[in-house]
């Protein structure tokens, strides 16, 4: 899928600790960002977390709020690599 559908987390609220913790914790692999600052999250309309934001290859982007079990968030990223 990654050659259709790329992910990328972002971490907000908290401190360098805290977000790194959070990736060792939950065996985290794909790339991730700090947003310490909110920027990411406001040019997004992100008001709080957890929240996905699907990007299009053409910069429309669509947010979802809330958090996603796996089976859920599979599902969403097979329905986007497929178009």
């Amino acid at each position: 899928m990654k050659d259709r559908v790329e992910v990328i987390g972002v971490a907000w609220a908290g401190t360098e600790s805290d977000y790194a913790g959070f990736i060792e914790r939950h065996g985290i692999t794909f790339p991730t960002i700090s947003d310490t600052d909110g920027e990411v999250y406001a040019q997004f309309g992100v008001p709080y977390q957890p929240a996905w934001v699907y990007l299009d290859t053409d910069g429309t982007s669509r947010v979802r709020r809330g958090s996603l079990n796996e089976e859920t968030a599979l599902a969403e990223l097979e329905a986007l690599a497929a178009g």
